[in-house]
């Protein structure tokens, strides 16, 4: 009987059991959100290559040097990542009224795939004109295919001083002139080319006697000789001497600064009125007397100076 019992009830505490194990639920959401991960690009990086670019240059008198420049840039994302045909540089100086040299491209480009590294050879054309500086910024930027740039503005350059000057001709000339003319200025004035990028406030000339070709006896005293750096009419120039003799202006001493016509700058445009070069304008007293028809020459100097 208690065997045969045990055996009905078993049905019903397994239930009950079951039962107890399963959760209580009232109410279920079920929502859904998105997974996103980002892998950034990784911007390239450019270096000036100072052991390969030259951070001093000398300018050319009246002409223009190359200055060459390197930049290593390297991309971790691959070399091929950069994009060679985004990079250029600027040179700029001062801010006021400023030098500069814009979107110069860099066209002769290699590769180092082994250092993810791409090599920019770039070069620009400096002008004998050019303001000579310590503080010349070199400013490189470069960008790649997603987007990611790089700049490099820390780099310096030296723009070197060159004090030089020519003669758009070497002489001047007084023709067909007759005994006791006066006033009688030269057929053209001598021009003064300031072919560096030094400044010049002052312009002193050495003149001498002009002595006869055939009869070397016979000569025209320097004295006879005006000078004016405005053509401001015959006879009111400075009259020259055997010696050296200080050109003046206007106002004050007459000056050459460097520039030219081609570079002007607002600076120069409303300040000073030779940019580049200067005219001097001769005339001469013929003397009445004492000399005959012939030939009379000497070489006269001009030196221009730069005052502390």
């Amino acid at each position: 009987m208690i065997v045969s019992i045990k055996k009905r009830r078993l049905p019903l505490i397994l239930a009950i059991v079951c039962l107890s194990l399963l959760p209580l639920v009232f109410g279920q959401v079920l929502r859904g959100f998105g997974v996103e991960l980002w892998i950034t690009n990784n911007n390239p990086d450019a270096v000036l290559d100072t052991n390969r670019s030259s951070m001093t240059f000398d300018p050319s008198a009246g002409g223009t040097i190359r200055a060459f420049f390197i930049f290593n840039v390297t991309d971790t994302n691959g070399e091929d990542d950069v994009n060679e045909a985004g990079a250029y540089f600027n040179l700029t100086l001062g801010t006021a009224n400023p030098q500069y040299r814009s979107n110069i491209t860099c066209r002769n480009i290699s590769k180092v795939p082994a250092d993810n590294k791409v090599i920019f050879n770039c070069s620009v054309r400096l002008k004998y004109f050019d303001n000579a500086s310590s503080n010349w910024v070199i400013n490189f930027t470069v960008a790649d295919n997603n987007g990611g740039t790089a700049k490099n503005d820390s780099r310096r350059f030296t723009y070197n001083t060159l004090s030089s000057l020519s003669f758009a001709r070497s002489f001047i000339n007084f023709s067909s002139l007759n005994l006791g003319q006066s006033n009688q200025q030269a057929s053209a004035p001598l021009v003064l080319n300031n072919t560096g990028n030094d400044d010049f406030n002052q312009i002193n000339i050495s003149a001498a006697t002009l002595f006869g070709v055939d009869v070397t006896s016979e000569s025209i005293a320097a004295s006879q000789f005006r000078i004016n750096g405005t053509n401001n009419g015959a006879g009111n120039g400075m009259p020259l001497t055997n010696g050296a003799l200080t050109i003046r202006g206007l106002t004050g001493n007459l000056s050459l600064y460097h520039g030219h016509t081609s570079a002007l700058t607002s600076y120069y445009d409303t300040i000073i009125s030779a940019k580049g070069n200067q005219s001097l304008y001769f005339w001469v007293d013929v003397p009445s007397s004492g000399i005959s028809s012939q030939k009379y020459n000497n070489t006269w100097n001009i030196t221009v100076i730069n005052l502390p």
